[in-house]
C-alpha cells in the first residue's frame, strides 16, 4: 500500500507561507499511525502460506461452564478471517504444548511453517453466576482477552507475541448451556466481540507473516528436475524462481529444548517448468547436488 501525499492549495494570489504549512500539518495529520504502514512491495505476500492454528486454550481458572466448544469455535472464526486475506490456507490442529518444539515437529511431519497458538484470557463475566444470554436485558459485561503465541517452525523461534482485550455491551441471565459451534452464537452480542477479537486477531497474525518467503522442501530428485512440495494453491506459477537451501546442523542454546540457530547454505536458482495443485516441477542447472529434504522459497 502507498500512502500519497496530495496538497490543494488556494490560488496564487491567495496563498500564504502559514497557510501552505498548515496545510501541510493537516494532511500529515490524516495519515494513518505508523505501525498500520504496510509496506509498499512485499513479495512474500504474493505467495499462499500454510498456517496451523491450535484449538484455543482457556487460562487456568477462568473457564466458562455456560458456553461449550467456546476454544474450538474460537480457533476456527480466527482460521476464518485469516483465509479471508487470500494470503493463508490455515489448517485447525489439536491444542499444542512447547510452543517452538510443536511447530518444529509440525514442519517436519506436515510441512506446515508456522503454528499459532491462541489463549483466550478474561472470559469470567462480572458475576459468577450469570449465564450467557442471546436477548441480554441486564448490564453485566463479560470482558474478552486473547493471547497469540505465533511460532516459525522452520527455525524454530517465536515470533512477536500479540494480546488483545475487548468487552462486551451486555450480558444477562441464560439458564441453558450455549453451544458456541452454532452460527446463532455470532450473531449473539458476545458472539460479535470474538468474532471482532478474532479478527483483529487474524490482522496481527497477517502482520507479521505476510511478508515472510513461502517455504517448502525438495521431495523427488530426477537429475535436473526437482519436485517440490509447494504447487498452484501455493501461488506458484510456470516460470516462478524459487530458491534452493541446505539447512545445516542446529546450534541449540543452553537451557532450551530446541535448537535456537542454523546454519543455511544457499544452492542456488531453480524455475518452476511444471505445475500442479499440490507440487511443482523445477528446473535446476546450479552446481549443486540437490537432496531430498532441501528447503525452497518463494517470495525472499
Amino acid at each position: 500500500m502507498i500512502y500519497r501525499l496530495t496538497l490543494c492549495d488556494s490560488p496564487p494570489s491567495r496563498r500564504t507561507a502559514a497557510g501552505r504549512w498548515l496545510g501541510l500539518l493537516l494532511a500529515l495529520a490524516t495519515l494513518p499511525a505508523w505501525p498500520d504502514i504496510q509496506p509498499a512491495g512485499c513479495a512474500g505476500a504474493d505467495f499462499v502460506k500454510p498456517v496451523a492454528i491450535a484449538t484455543a486454550g482457556v487460562a487456568d481458572g477462568e473457564g466458562v461452564p455456560d458456553i461449550m466448544n467456546l476454544q474450538q469455535a474460537f480457533s476456527r472464526r480466527l482460521g476464518y478471517h485469516l483465509g479471508t486475506t487470500g494470503r493463508y490456507h490455515p489448517e485447525l490442529v489439536p491444542a499444542v504444548h512447547g510452543g517452538p518444539v510443536a511447530a518444529s515437529d509440525l514442519w517436519r511431519r506436515d510441512d506446515i511453517p508456522f503454528l499459532v497458538v491462541p489463549r483466550l484470557e478474561q472470559l469470567n463475566p462480572t458475576s459468577s453466576q450469570t449465564h450467557f444470554d442471546f436477548m441480554p436485558h441486564r448490564s453485566e459485561k463479560r470482558s474478552v482477552g486473547l493471547h497469540l503465541d505465533i511460532f516459525d517452525g522452520t527455525g524454530p523461534h517465536a515470533l512477536e507475541p500479540v494480546s488483545i482485550t475487548r468487552q462486551s455491551n451486555m450480558v444477562g441471565y441464560y439458564p441453558q448451556r450455549v453451544d458456541a459451534l452454532e452460527s446463532s452464537f455470532w450473531e449473539s452480542d458476545y458472539g460479535q466481540i470474538m468474532d471482532l477479537v478474532a479478527r483483529h486477531g487474524a490482522q496481527e497474525i497477517d502482520r507479521q507473516l505476510r511478508c515472510l518467503p513461502l517455504i517448502g522442501r525438495v521431495l523427488r530428485v530426477n537429475g535436473q528436475h526437482l519436485t517440490v512440495g509447494l504447487g498452484s494453491r501455493h501461488g506458484l506459477q510456470i516460470g516462478s524462481g524459487l530458491l534452493l537451501v541446505r539447512h545445516g546442523a542446529g546450534i541449540p542454546l543452553l537451557g532450551r529444548g530446541y535448537e535456537a540457530a542454523h546454519i543455511e547454505h544457499s544452492l542456488g536458482y531453480a524455475s518452476v517448468v511444471n505445475l500442479g495443485p499440490q507440487t511443482a516441477t523445477l528446473l535446476y542447472t546450479g552446481a549443486h547436488r540437490i537432496e531430498v529434504g532441501d528447503r525452497v522459497r518463494a517470495g525472499q
